[in-house]
């Protein structure tokens, strides 16, 4: 299948910047003008698990020789925010949830008519 359609929209960095996307791409200054303690500590804490992944679970099982160079931490953390971004659950933190990813959710209706194409 084509998947041009679908990837084109989904939120690129700088659309992420432009909207203040998601509180792990901001900058720690920028987290701490919320001043709210259990805020900034949740972004905080997100973050550096994203990066301790990136670290000890993403570079160390990339094989360059099937996929290539391995992205960056950047496109790294824009692939896993425009994931996130999509991805909707219910349920109580630490007891267990339900979550699904919603691909097309940022695009309707406004965009509808090209994803209607696919």
């Amino acid at each position: 299948p084509d998947w041009a359609p679908l990837t084109a929209a989904l939120p690129s960095p700088e659309d992420f910047v432009a909207e203040g996307g998601p509180m792990e791409l901001w900058e720690e200054g920028e987290v701490a003008e919320c001043e709210c303690g259990h805020l900034i500590a949740e972004v905080s804490a997100r973050s550096g698990d994203l990066r301790r992944q990136y670290d000890e679970a993403v570079l160390p099982r990339w094989d360059a020789k099937e996929l290539g160079p391995p992205p960056g931490f950047d496109e790294f953390q824009h692939a896993v925010c425009v994931v996130t971004s999509r991805n909707y659950g219910e349920g109580e933190a630490d007891a267990g949830t339900s979550s699904m990813v919603v691909p097309g959710v940022g695009e309707c209706p406004a965009a509808r008519r090209n994803l209607t194409k696919l």
